[in-house]
Parts: structure tokens; C-alpha cells; sequence
């Protein structure tokens, strides 16, 4: 009988492995067409030096039109693409970053010290995934942080105090994961001061 279950990291491999092979995707496209620019540049400027001024400007005029027939609808085709593909990393992201309260719960109710260390493990590079990827919106690293702080302080109430604030130094090490933190307490407080203005 197969054994359909993954584990966490197995889910984790995957996403990852399917987000580098989306990311090569998209970035071979935009060096095709960077390279297709650079092209027509080099195009240009050897017709510059063989053709009068009245024939370059003619030729620019037809070659400007047709590059931008041709090339215009494929650009913002593809722009559209990567704003999609940033727009489902971003919700992808949330939905990881809501899980963190399961992981925290995990390692506070293993008994098992590699248990432990794995949702250790866990938790950090999940934040770790999440800050350091280019295609999620900055919003939502900044409620991952707070997400993060919220249940690692829960979290230090448990037995598992020590582990706790190791795994909390070892995201906050990272500038990265620092800025972000910085900016859901300034966003949050302020939150709460709108919040306490409405109750009034």
C-alpha cells in the first residue's frame, strides 16, 4: 500500500522546487527580451553610421512602428503574467504565514526532541521563505512578522521557553526579518490608536 501523506518539509521541497522552476521561467523570458532590445539598439546604431539622416529617420519611423505592434501586446502580456504570478505568491505566502500558529503548537506539545528541533527548523526557514522571497508583497511580510512575535511570545509560557527564544534570535538576526518586525510594531500600534479613537 503507498503512502500518499506528506510531511511538511516534503509540501516545503515542493513549493519551493515549483517556485525556483516559475522563477527561471519568468526570468529567461525577461532576458530574451532584454536581449531582443539590446538587439534592435545595435540594429540602430549600424544603420545610424551606413544611411543619411532623411533614410535613418524613415527606416526608425517604420522599424519603431512594427517593434511596437509586434512587441507591445507580448510586454504587457507579460507583464500582466509576472503581476499575476507576484499577486499568487503573495496569497501563497499568507496562507503559510497563518500556519505558523500550528507549528508553534507543535513544537510546544512534542515531547520528542527531534520533533522539536524540526519544528524548530520549521518555523524559522517558513519565515524565513517568506521575507526573503522578491514576489511577495511587503504588507504581508510585515503581518508574517507580527503573526511570528505574537505566537512566539504565546509560546514562551510552554516548557519549551529556551527553544523558544532561540528560534526568536535566530529570526531576528536577519536584517531583513528585523525590518519587517520594526514596521508591524509601528503598523500595529498605530492600528491601535485608530482602533481606541472609534471606541471613544
Amino acid at each position: 500500500m503507498f503512502n500518499f501523506l506528506m510531511t511538511n518539509s516534503d509540501v516545503f521541497d515542493k513549493l519551493y522546487q515549483e517556485i525556483n522552476r516559475q522563477n527561471t521561467f519568468y526570468f529567461w523570458i525577461i532576458g530574451i527580451v532584454v536581449t531582443i532590445a539590446l538587439g534592435i539598439t545595435v540594429f540602430f546604431g549600424v544603420l545610424e553610421w551606413r544611411l543619411s539622416t532623411k533614410q535613418i529617420q524613415n527606416l526608425k519611423s517604420e522599424i519603431i512602428h512594427e517593434v511596437d505592434n509586434t512587441y507591445k501586446a507580448k510586454i504587457q502580456k507579460l507583464e500582466k503574467t509576472l503581476d499575476e504570478y507576484k499577486e499568487y505568491q503573495t496569497r501563497k505566502a499568507l496562507v503559510v504565514a497563518n500556519s505558523l500558529a500550528n507549528k508553534f503548537f507543535e513544537l510546544e506539545t512534542s515531547d520528542n526532541p527531534v520533533k522539536q528541533s524540526m519544528a524548530s527548523n520549521d518555523i524559522v526557514q517558513t519565515v524565513n521563505d517568506i521575507i526573503k522571497n522578491d514576489m511577495v508583497d511587503d504588507f504581508v511580510k510585515v503581518v508574517t512578522m507580527q503573526i511570528f512575535d505574537t505566537n512566539a511570545k504565546d509560546a514562551q509560557k510552554s516548557q519549551q521557553k529556551d527553544q523558544i527564544n532561540e528560534i526568536y534570535k535566530t529570526v531576528m538576526n536577519d536584517k531583513d526579518a528585523k525590518k519587517y518586525y520594526q514596521a508591524s510594531k509601528h503598523l500595529f500600534k498605530e492600528l491601535g490608536k485608530d482602533e481606541s479613537l472609534n471606541n471613544k
